[in-house]
């Protein structure tokens, strides 16, 4: 029997903090943030979500313009094991 191995972002993330923490993980104009800051801020946003009863069924909207503090808002989502949905005027959908 064959097991199946399935990964999810944040657990990607997490392994890539562990290996390259000081490293940029996200630059956003002249501002920047390393693996390590970018997970520090991502997992406090995850702890307050979680008490606000965030969780595996929960989808969050995400309304807000392209910042590094969007990248931590989707990340801390994924963290509280939440489902994003992301409205932004300056992201477009095409088919």
């Amino acid at each position: 029997m064959s097991t199946v191995r399935v990964t999810v972002i944040q657990q990607r993330f997490e392994a890539q903090v562990a290996r390259t923490p000081d490293a940029v993980a996200v630059v956003f104009g002249d501002q920047r943030l390393t693996y390590r800051e970018l997970n520090w801020r991502a997992n406090k946003l995850a702890r307050l979500l979680r008490t606000m009863g965030v969780g595996c069924e929960s989808v969050v909207g995400v309304c807000i313009e392209r910042s590094l503090d969007m990248v931590i808002a989707l990340l801390a989502v994924l963290k509280a094991d939440g489902h994003t949905y992301l409205w932004s005027r300056l992201i477009r959908l095409s088919a």
